[in-house]
């Protein structure tokens, strides 16, 4: 069994998208993660009032994925200094769950995350 530190770090701006969604299959922890930060990043809405202010930010928000995939718990553990795109953030995340079960021969138990999402202008 791989060791997995307490809390893994996403950064979603560096995701790539050619990893499998639905399917339990993974080959690698790192899979599953990438999953995680794919299916979070399609629920991201970056909020109107922020955007017409052009305010731009970074959350990190920790959760926890129980081993049936439920997400059962959920805060920003730094904020943006913006409320409404911290609040984009956790809307994005528990829109996104329950996510897929993750693999028992990666994970025992639940699964600590730290995650980075990032708004940015373009």
């Amino acid at each position: 069994m791989p060791d997995i530190p307490d809390h893994a770090r996403l950064e979603i701006a560096a995701w790539d998208s050619g990893i499998r969604e639905e399917t339990s299959d993974y080959i690698t922890s790192n899979e599953y993660f990438e999953m995680v930060r794919l299916r979070i990043e399609r629920y991201k809405e970056y909020p109107a009032a922020a955007r017409v202010r052009q305010i731009e930010g970074r959350a990190v928000v920790g959760f926890v994925i129980a081993s049936d995939g439920r997400l059962i718990s959920l805060k920003v553990v730094r904020s943006s200094r913006n409320k409404a795109l911290d609040q984009a953030a956790l809307r994005a995340v528990q829109k996104a769950s329950p996510f897929p079960r993750p693999p028992a021969n990666l994970f025992a138990g639940s699964i600590p995350l730290e995650l980075t999402i990032v708004f940015e202008l373009t």
